[in-house]
């Protein structure tokens, strides 16, 4: 299969300057490619894997994503786990990520559930005094990943891809819109 795509012209997202200079309100590019990226997410499954400001432009007040060669798909009982996931966050809720961890992973030996539970509550106890809005979800994701290989469960593919795409995002949405 081939992927074409036009010429693009823009303004990479990260040409902050280039952007005021054009009238481009840096807090509503923000605000859009957050909800644009959780949308990848939550509601289509596909995702672009690769978010870094060279893959993002701004053209004609619209988000322009290219270079995707790097995509994430997720199941639609994955995202229904992942929203499960964010729901146990923003409750401090150790038992629902917990089952959360164990909807999405595959263990690959007998699972000791005071360890894992004891590694989650210590994530939520990290987390959880903080406003959703400021808990950086990528960096939660990527200790969850860690904690399920320590507990030797087998996360998806698409999981993985994900964690580092919202590091990733995170970063380019904390430079444009602090």
């Amino acid at each position: 299969k081939v992927l074409v795509m036009e010429a693009i012209e823009g303004i990479e997202i990260d040409e902050l300057d280039s952007l005021l200079s054009e009238g481009y309100d840096l807090q509503e590019i923000g605000r859009k490619l957050a909800d644009n990226y959780v949308k990848q997410i939550i509601d289509d499954g596909f995702f672009h894997a690769d978010p870094h400001p060279g893959n993002i432009f701004i053209r004609n007040g619209q988000i322009i994503w290219i270079d995707l060669g790097m995509m994430g798909r997720l199941s639609k009982r994955e995202m229904s786990v992942l929203r499960r996931y964010v729901k146990a966050i923003a409750t401090v809720d150790v038992e629902m990520l917990k089952g959360a961890v164990l909807a999405l992973g595959v263990p690959k030996r007998r699972i000791n559930h005071p360890q894992l539970y004891e590694a989650i509550n210590g994530i939520l106890e990290e987390f959880g005094t903080e406003e959703l809005s400021n808990i950086n979800m990528g960096r939660v994701l990527e200790e969850i990943l860690r904690i399920a290989g320590e507990n030797h469960i087998a996360m998806p593919r698409g999981i993985s891809m994900l964690s580092r795409g919202m590091i990733t995002i995170e970063g380019v949405i904390a430079e444009v819109s602090p």
